[in-house]
């Protein structure tokens, strides 16, 4: 019995708490290094690479996103590997366990405390954590921790309100996309008919001031859903440059036929 108890504890006791470096970025300074969409085409267009291949042009913004891309995967990587090492067991924690000195301290157990301990080395196998007061710094970061995901996730909970959202995008997307045609239709009118046509072409110390595992967690959890956020950003900027900047390159290359 005295072995099994030692057993149990070897297995045990990495769970309960170890030292993990957390990730203290300032995500909120990475959104201010996302690129605004472009104000006008000719701004757009200033922000994209056109190359010819296999005789027809390729216009992207690839490359001009492509620092603040990179910013973002490598904060990424660091909040998994983070998040992968509060998941799991300390095998530092569990190479410091003296099965002879744990045997000791049982054996000066009394038979109730043995039975105290069995339970909780029981609850702690199955992943149950031990969950300790934080300081009203740490509850207040938790507080702001879940506003901070609610309010991302709103448009997840909320689908009636997220399809409002999207129609309307789609109206205003309409709407402008009709406005580019028109012009364009009268750029065409203006360019001589030629053979072939024309060319086309956070927080106390972002969660390290937490004392449970539980919520470290959290924190990083909500550094994931900000810098989720920021992707989504990126995303839509570089959809609108990529859109507006080839419709520029279009008028330029009517200019050259014009001429």
């Amino acid at each position: 019995m005295k072995r099994r108890f030692a057993f149990l504890l070897c297995f045990s006791l990495p769970i309960l708490s170890y030292s993990q470096e957390m990730v203290k970025v300032n995500i909120v300074t990475l959104y201010d290094k996302i690129p605004a969409p472009p104000v006008d085409a000719k701004v757009a267009h200033a922000r994209l690479v056109c190359v010819v291949e296999n005789a027809a042009q390729r216009c992207d913004a690839v490359k001009f996103y492509q620092p603040i891309n990179s910013e973002l995967a490598a904060l990424q990587q660091r909040l998994e590997k983070t998040q992968a090492a509060l998941a799991q067991p300390s095998v530092n924690a569990m190479q410091k366990i003296d099965p002879q000195e744990m045997q000791k301290k049982l054996e000066k157990m009394t038979p109730e405390e043995k039975i105290k301990f069995a339970m909780q080395m029981s609850q702690q196998m199955a992943g149950a954590q031990n969950i300790q007061p934080e300081s009203e710094e740490v509850q207040a970061a938790i507080e702001e921790v879940n506003t901070v995901n609610s309010r991302a996730n709103e448009d997840y909970i909320n689908p009636d309100e997220t399809a409002k959202k999207m129609t309307q995008m789609q109206s205003d997307w309409r709407r402008k996309q009709d406005e580019v045609r028109k012009w364009q239709s009268a750029e065409y009118e203006k360019v001589p008919q030629i053979s072939g046509g024309p060319g086309v072409g956070i927080i106390v110390e972002y969660g390290e001031a937490a004392v449970n595992t539980t919520f470290k967690q959290m924190f990083v959890q909500g550094q994931t859903v900000m810098l989720t956020t920021a992707a989504n950003l990126i995303h839509l900027s570089r959809e609108a440059s990529e859109s507006a900047g080839r419709v520029w390159q279009e008028k330029l290359q009517l200019e050259k036929q014009k001429l």
